[in-house]
């Protein structure tokens, strides 16, 4: 499907070891990196993604690559009973925590090292799944999406941004919007909404694409490994 763009080049380990090595020595700083570069986006990003799951009333929510768990606090706005961050940086994660036990949430969110593409977790026990920018550090973007339509019950909603940029960034593999809906739709899901908006800064122009996703049938995926 393309080049499988790694953080290092000459660093000869898996694209999934570069990001999780890439965003252990960031995770001091990655709070204020997150909202300065976004110009502050990535906040209404997250209280959208929060007022689309709202729709199910979902009582157990999964975020993938949730980093220091941002949106797994504001998902505690809807009044869950549990709420699952997992990411592959063990610093991202510690910090984390560490937010979660000063705002008294530690008995709702629960943060977790683990894979996106393996997720150790039962079929159709989330009611909502949601996954920032992380989708596009996905090693194996196909597993990826399979894997959150696998643990997602039938009716559930996954939310989804991604960017899609004219000149792709150096750490990441860039596919065109409709691409990555040929990817949900192909991973099971059913594509409820999609727009989008675009971030400037000088003469570098982003455009970020929402996806709300919805799981109606519960039917094997067939696996399939194709990367972006």
């Amino acid at each position: 499907m393309g080049t499988n763009i790694k953080p290092y080049n000459k660093d000869k380990s898996s694209k999934k070891e570069q990001i999780a090595k890439m965003f252990d020595s960031i995770a001091e700083r990655y709070d204020f990196l997150n909202h300065f570069l976004s110009l502050g986006i990535d906040i209404l990003w997250r209280k959208r993604a929060i007022r689309e799951i709202s729709k199910v009333n979902p009582k157990y929510i999964l975020d993938i690559a949730t980093g220091t768990g941002d949106l797994a606090i504001e998902a505690c706005r809807l009044k869950p009973k549990k709420v699952l961050g997992i990411d592959i940086s063990n610093n991202m994660l510690d910090f984390g925590r560490v937010k979660i036990k000063k705002k008294g949430l530690e008995n709702i969110i629960q943060m977790t090292y683990g894979d996106s593409e393996d997720l150790q977790l039962e079929d159709n026990s989330f009611d909502a799944v949601t996954a920032g920018f992380g989708v596009r550090n996905f090693e194996n973007l196909g597993k990826g999406l399979s894997e959150m339509n696998r643990i997602m019950k039938v009716g559930g909603w996954a939310y989804v941004e991604v960017p899609h940029s004219a000149n792709q960034h150096k750490y990441y593999a860039t596919l065109h919007p409709d691409n990555y809906r040929l990817f949900m739709i192909r991973s099971g899901f059913e594509v409820v909404q999609y727009d989008s908006y675009e971030l400037s800064s000088g003469d570098n122009k982003e455009k970020h694409v929402f996806y709300a996703l919805n799981k109606r049938t519960n039917v094997k995926v067939p696996e399939f490994n194709d990367t972006p």
